[in-house]
C-alpha cells in the first residue's frame, strides 16, 4: 500500500496579499461578472446568449442550488445589459373624454410623466379658484344680464299680440309669479270672470267671448316661449364657451408646449379643453342667476356629477425618473397583486365611479419592469395557479389584461391593455424546470433559454484568487473588523472540504459569508483586532460543536456498547465498515457492521450474463 504524503492528504491554499488587497477590488457588480466568467462558464454563455437573442418569446429560467448566487450574478449581467437599452418611457393614465368612465395611456420621456402629473394638478386647481372669481366678474356679468334682457324681450314680443287684444276688448292683463290673471274693465271697475254673472246676459257674453279671445292669444304667445328658453341657453353656453376658452387658451398652450412630444399627448389636452368647458359646474357652486347649459342633466351628466374631478385626474403608473438604465427588478415574494398591480382607497368608491377607481390603481411589477428585465422566484409563482396561468397569458399575448376582480377592488373596473415588451427572468432549481416542462406545453415556447449555475467547480489558483476577491467584494461594505488574507486561504479549504475533493471548490457563497459573519462574532467576543486563518479555524470547530448534538449521541451509544463494533479477531463474512450521516449542516462518519450470507445455491449453471 503506497504511503500518502502530508500535501496529499491536507492541500493548502497560497494566496498572494497584493492581489486580495480592498483597493484591488473592483465594484461589486464586477467582480461578481468575474466570478460568473470564472466559476460558472456555462451559466455566463447562456445567460449573454440569451440576453442577445431576438425572438417573440425569450424568457430565461435560471437554475442552481440556493446559495451559489445565482440572484447576484444574473442582478449584475442584467445590469450590465440594461445599460446597453434605451430608458423606457414612464406611463400615466387618464381619461378618455370621448366615452364616460374610460381611460387611456399617455406616454412620456422618462422623468416627464412625474412633472406631467403636477403640471395637471396645478391646472386644476388654478380653475378651482380662478373660474368662480372669472364668471363673477363684471364683464361676464354684463354679457349675461343682456342675454337676460334680450329673453325678457323677446318674451314681451311673443305676448305683444295678446296685450293689444286685450286693450282692444277692455281686458286687463295682471301677471303673477307663474300664471295670468284676466280681469273685465267696465266703466273704470274691475271684473273677474265669476263676479260676470252679477251683469246683464248680453254684456256677460260680451267679455266671456272677450276672455276666450284674450286667453287663446296668450296661449299662442306662449308656444314660443319654450323655443326661447332653449335660444337663451345656447346663447349661455356659446357665451361660457367663448369666456371659458379665452382663459384656457393660454394655459392648454402652455401645457402643449411643455409635453406635447406626441399626437396622443396633443389630443388629449384638447379633449381637456373641451371637457373643462362642457364640465363647468364641477368647478364652482353654480348659484341660480349664472347661466347654465341644461335644467334637466343627461345621464351622460349624472355619471359626470359621481365622477366629480376624479376625470381630470393624472395616475402615474410607471415612474422612471430616478432610473439610470433600463429596469432591472427582483421580487422574491410574488403574488396577484404585485405582479399585476391592485387598487388602494376603493372602499369608498361606487359602481359608477369607476374613473376614480382607475386613477387609485397602483402599477405591479409587469408594468414597471416593462422594457427591461423582471426576476420572479418560481417557488412563489407555482403557489398560486392563478399567478401563472394570468402570467402565461401576459407573457403570450405581450400584453396586460385589467379586469380587475372583486379579490383586488370592492367593485371591478377595466383598463386598458397595457403592452408588455420585458424579458421574465424565472429563478429555481432543475426539479422545477424539468417538471414545468413535462407537464406545460407552453412553458418552453416562453422559456427558451436555460441557465444552469454549477455547485463545484475545478479548485485551481484562478479560481481560488476569484473566490476570495469575490468574497471580499460582498462584505466590503460591511462596518466590521479587517480580514487577514489567511482567513481567505482557509476559507478556500473550507470551501474543498464540503466539495469533499481536494480538487475541486464548492461555490455556494452564502455558506461561506455565514462563516465569514460568525468569525466576525467571534474575532469581536474574544478581542481579537482582525480575523486571521485561525479564527477562521476556530469558527469552524465551533459550527461543528453546536450542531454536532447527534453524532454525540451515536458515539455515546458505541463507547457505552449499546451499539457493539467488534474491532479485535476476525469472523468469517463479516466487516467493519464507516458510513457518512448528514443531519442538517451536519455530516459525520458512523462505523457500522457488514455481514455477509452464504447458502448453497440452486442446481445447474448459472449463467451469470442472463440471471444476474
Amino acid at each position: 500500500m503506497e504511503k500518502l504524503s502530508a500535501p496529499q492528504l491536507y492541500r493548502f491554499t497560497q494566496l498572494n496579499p497584493n492581489d486580495i488587497a480592498l483597493d484591488k477590488v473592483k465594484d461589486k457588480d464586477a467582480e461578481l461578472l468575474a466570478f460568473m466568467q470564472h466559476f460558472h462558464p456555462r451559466a455566463y454563455q447562456s445567460l449573454s446568449f440569451g440576453l442577445h437573442l431576438k425572438r417573440k418569446h425569450n424568457h430565461i429560467f435560471i437554475m442552481g442550488e440556493p446559495g451559489v448566487g445565482r440572484i447576484g450574478m444574473t442582478k449584475a449581467m442584467l445590469k450590465k445589459a440594461a445599460k446597453q437599452k434605451l430608458l423606457p418611457s414612464d406611463v400615466v393614465l387618464v381619461s378618455d373624454f370621448s366615452e364616460a368612465g374610460k381611460t387611456q395611456y399617455l406616454y412620456f420621456e422618462a422623468g416627464q410623466g412625474f412633472h406631467f402629473k403636477v403640471a395637471l394638478e396645478q391646472f386644476v386647481t388654478q380653475l378651482k379658484t380662478q373660474l368662480p372669481v372669472l364668471f363673477d366678474g363684471h364683464a361676464y356679468q354684463l354679457k349675461s344680464q343682456q342675454l337676460e334682457n334680450e329673453l325678457a324681450e323677446k318674451q314681451e314680443a311673443a305676448l305683444e299680440p295678446a296685450f293689444t287684444l286685450a286693450e282692444a276688448l277692455s281686458i286687463e292683463i295682471n301677471q303673477t309669479e307663474n300664471s295670468f290673471v284676466l280681469h273685465a274693465m267696465i266703466d273704470g271697475k274691475s271684473y273677474r270672470m265669476m263676479d260676470l254673472k252679477k251683469l246683464d246676459e248680453p254684456l256677460q257674453k260680451q267679455f266671456l267671448s272677450a276672455f276666450d279671445q284674450v286667453e287663446e292669444a296668450l296661449n299662442k304667445g306662449l308656444t314660443h316661449f319654450p323655443f326661447l328658453q332653449h335660444e337663451f341657453l345656447d346663447a349661455g353656453k356659446e357665451l361660457n364657451t367663448e369666456v371659458v376658452n379665452e382663459h384656457l387658451d393660454p394655459l392648454i398652450k402652455k401645457l402643449q408646449a411643455s409635453f406635447g412630444r406626441t399626437p396622443e399627448v396633443i389630443t388629449y389636452l384638447n379633449s381637456l379643453q373641451d371637457s373643462v368647458v362642457s364640465k363647468l359646474h364641477l368647478f364652482w357652486d353654480q348659484s341660480e342667476d349664472q347661466v347654465t347649459s341644461s335644467s334637466h342633466p343627461s345621464m351622460e351628466e349624472l355619471l359626470s356629477e359621481q365622477q366629480g374631478l376624479s376625470i381630470f385626474e393624472v395616475n402615474l403608473l410607471v415612474d422612471h425618473r430616478d432610473l439610470e438604465h433600463a429596469p432591472v427588478i427582483y421580487e422574491q415574494n410574488a403574488s396577484i397583486p404585485k405582479l399585476f398591480g391592485y387598487t388602494i382607497n376603493s372602499a369608498a368608491a361606487t359602481a359608477v365611479d369607476t374613473v376614480s377607481l382607475a386613477m387609485n390603481h397602483q402599477a405591479g411589477l409587469l408594468q414597471q419592469a416593462n422594457g427591461g428585465y423582471l426576476i420572479v422566484n418560481i417557488q412563489a409563482v407555482l403557489k398560486d395557479p392563478e399567478i401563472w396561468s394570468n402570467l402565461k397569458a401576459a407573457l403570450m399575448s405581450k400584453r396586460l389584461t385589467f379586469d380587475v376582480p372583486s379579490s383586488t377592488s370592492v367593485v371591478p373596473y377595466h383598463l386598458p391593455d397595457f403592452p408588455l415588451d420585458l424579458t421574465l427572468v424565472l429563478t429555481g432549481q432543475a426539479s422545477h424546470f424539468y417538471a414545468l416542462q413535462s407537464i406545460d406545453a407552453q412553458f418552453e415556447r416562453l422559456f427558451k433559454v436555460q441557465v444552469e449555475f454549477e455547485v463545484e467547480l475545478s479548485r485551481t489558483s484562478e479560481h481560488e484568487l476569484t473566490l476570495a476577491k469575490q468574497i471580499l467584494a460582498e462584505i466590503s461594505e460591511w462596518d466590521d473588523l479587517p480580514v487577514d488574507p489567511s482567513a481567505f486561504e482557509r476559507l478556500i479549504e473550507y470551501a474543498s472540504r464540503m466539495a469533499e475533493d481536494e480538487g475541486r471548490l464548492y461555490t455556494n457563497k452564502a455558506i461561506l459569508r455565514d462563516v465569514l459573519a460568525e468569525a466576525y462574532a467571534f474575532a469581536r467576543a474574544s478581542g481579537q483586532q482582525s480575523v486571521s486563518r485561525e479564527t477562521i479555524e476556530a469558527t469552524i470547530q465551533q459550527r461543528d460543536f453546536h450542531t454536532g448534538l447527534m453524532e454525540e449521541y451515536y458515539h455515546r451509544a458505541i463507547t457505552e456498547h449499546q451499539v457493539l463494533i467488534s474491532t479485535i479477531g476476525s469472523h468469517v463474512g463479516m466487516v467493519n465498515g464507516l458510513t457518512v450521516l448528514t443531519v442538517g449542516r451536519q455530516s459525520f462518519g458512523q462505523p457500522v457492521r457488514i455481514t455477509a450470507q452464504a447458502s448453497a445455491g440452486d442446481e445447474g449453471v448459472l449463467d451469470i450474463e442472463r440471471e444476474v
